[in-house]
């Protein structure tokens, strides 16, 4: 696979999507489901996933509203060493989705046939239901009003038979002679009768209330289910990013895109899909999807990576200013990859750039210096800190500080001698290869 960044091997990055923090100067924003507005002390700034940089509180009073969901009220603390802040919000929603996998099955919703599965019914109302599965029917009621009816007849059913069991006793009962005990009997049937006229009156009510509920399925959506539901579909384009099949994952991730718009997924597809052109060589379209990434969807793992490839293929359309234009622009940009894979991709751009524009842009390099020193400063015990060592080393050497470069390379050879592949690469830096 070509080197560089993607879900190919990771989709567990929403493990670290949605929780965790890094990164100076900005606030990552996220939801599930995607496009909630966040209001920030009551004032709108934009839709998820959102990236805020240059913050000036250190408490931040934030709203997340979408149209069908709860709204989440969050008071956010922000303390003065943190390099970044990774929200993200679980939208509650005020209606629910059922899928029936089931295949050939007629679906009825309180005793109304609702479509034939496999379907998903949109917009059902929160509550409590009864679902059965019966004579290849699937049945979902509302409220319990099975149960509620069958107890309710049953009821009646009961109070009938000793309503007639109380009129026949009373007749019996002579009132000349009847006893105290006997007397009462006789108003047994009208005690009898007002349960009866209760559970009447009880039924007539629950079938009012069944007609109510039916009359509200108007709201309810009923559509196929296709079984490719979002993470399927997710979960196929990344397998093809890894056999580099790159016309069929473009394929996979622009339907997920088009049919569920709100995926947490999303993000992810339209980066994956810059991606994917790139490596065809569509330098156009890739611009394309990586700046829709960027300003759209911004999201914490992959921003870096969005970053780099838009300026990558800037750079590789040769508009060198261009690409310094997107630094300029999306600064504070800060890295933060244990694996130090990032610091390597930015190394090569950043030279080049820093060749390629009149050597204008000295801050480039040092602000990269600044980067590759909090590695060796976050990740001291890493094992990939000789290669960010060596990183820097190789920066010093070529363009800021020569003999910082050889006082580097000298502690490499002394602490790091095991690792031959970089005393290779450290000797071919110094005969200036």
């Amino acid at each position: 696979m070509p080197f560089g960044k993607s879900v190919v091997c990771i989709l567990v990055v929403f493990s670290v999507l949605y929780g965790g923090c890094a990164l100076a100067g900005e606030i990552f924003i996220n939801s599930d489901p995607l496009g909630a507005e966040v209001y920030l002390e009551g004032k709108s700034i934009g839709k998820t996933p959102l990236r805020l940089v240059n913050r000036e509180r250190n408490t931040l009073n934030l709203s997340i509203v979408k149209n069908g969901f709860k709204s989440v009220q969050d008071e956010v603390r922000l303390e003065g060493n943190e390099r970044s802040k990774l929200l993200f919000y679980k939208l509650l929603p005020l209606t629910i989705d059922f899928i029936v996998y089931q295949e050939n099955r007629d679906v009825y919703i309180n005793g109304v046939l609702a479509g034939r599965s496999p379907l998903v019914i949109k917009n059902i109302q929160p509550g409590n239901y009864d679902i059965s599965n019966k004579d290849n029917a699937i049945y979902l009621y509302s409220g319990t009003y099975d149960k509620l009816k069958k107890t309710t007849i049953y009821e009646g059913l009961f109070a009938t038979g000793l309503f007639i069991a109380s009129i026949a006793g009373s007749i019996t009962i002579d009132r000349n002679k009847a006893s105290p005990l006997e007397y009462s009997l006789r108003i047994s049937p009208f005690i009898a009768g007002g349960i009866l006229t209760y559970d009447i009156l009880k039924l007539c009510k629950l079938r009012t209330e069944i007609r109510r509920d039916q009359k509200t399925l108007k709201g309810i959506e009923v559509v196929p289910w296709g079984g490719e539901v979002d993470r399927e579909l997710f979960t196929a384009g990344v397998e093809l990013i890894g056999e580099e099949s790159w016309e069929k994952a473009i394929g996979k991730f622009k339907l997920l895109v088009s049919m569920y718009p709100d995926s947490r997924y999303v993000p992810l597809c339209i980066y994956e899909i810059g991606y994917s052109y790139y490596h065809q060589k569509e330098y156009q379209r890739a611009m394309e999807y990586f700046e829709k990434f960027l300003y759209q969807y911004p999201v914490y793992e992959f921003f870096s990576y969005g970053v780099y490839y838009l300026m990558e293929t800037y750079r590789k359309m040769g508009n060198h200013q261009e690409a310094l234009r997107i630094y300029d622009n999306l600064k504070p940009l800060y890295l933060d990859d244990v694996t130090g894979e990032i610091y390597k991709l930015y190394y090569q751009l950043f030279t080049d750039l820093y060749e390629n524009t009149g050597r204008q842009k000295l801050l480039l390099l040092e602000d990269f210096l600044g980067e590759l020193d909090h590695f060796m400063v976050q990740y001291k015990d890493s094992l990939y800190y000789p290669d960010i060592l060596f990183l820097k080393g190789k920066l010093l050497y070529y363009y800021l500080d020569r003999d910082g470069g050889v006082d580097i390379f000298n502690k490499i050879w002394e602490n790091y001698n095991y690792r031959k592949e970089l005393l290779l690469e450290m000797e071919a830096v110094l005969k200036g290869k």
